[in-house]
């Protein structure tokens, strides 16, 4: 016949307590910092303003641009801001001289690269990324496509602004 060894019941000693202060330690910390809204960025809305840019636009197109038109994204139509200032300058072409190896400017004809600085307000996300309208990622260098009330192309943001923090 096999033998059953019996245990006794567990003593709570220095060590058991030792644990159970380092976890009640560990949640209320947790607490703390989640009241304090430290673990979301979600909730802090930004004032900002971004410029985007068009390359080598036709002059035709340039009365297209005006201040106070609303700027949407043309495939998911987030509502990106309003513009507040628009500015051109004419379209410089880049091309090199091969006889003589060196770079060539020149003014592109009929064509201007054009600037819209739109406001809009926006969220900072965990990864300090700015999100508009709920879900719109956007930073220097993103290609935005972009549709006024007049035009649709393609653009590149060049400049982000925090004009006030919420």
């Amino acid at each position: 016949m096999a033998q059953v060894k019996q245990t006794g019941k567990h003593k709570f000693n220095f060590v058991d307590a030792v644990i159970l202060i380092i976890i009640l330690a560990v949640a209320a910390a947790a607490a703390l910092l989640a009241a304090n809204g430290m673990f979301s960025k979600d909730n802090d809305t930004l004032e900002m303003e971004y410029v985007l840019e068009f390359r080598s636009v036709r002059d035709e197109f340039l009365d297209c641009f005006k201040t106070g038109a609303e700027v949407v994204d043309a495939s998911k139509k987030y509502q990106l801001g309003s513009v507040i200032a628009v500015s051109s300058v004419p379209t410089t072409f880049t091309g090199t001289n091969t006889v003589e190896g060196k770079l060539v400017y020149s003014d592109y004809p009929e064509h201007s690269d054009v600037s819209l600085t739109v406001r809009t307000t926006a969220s900072l996300n965990d990864e300090n990324q700015y999100i508009l309208d709920g879900g719109y990622h956007i930073s220097v260098g993103s290609v935005v496509y972009v549709r006024t009330p007049d035009y649709t192309g393609t653009a590149y943001c060049t400049q982000i602004k925090i004009t006030e923090a919420k």
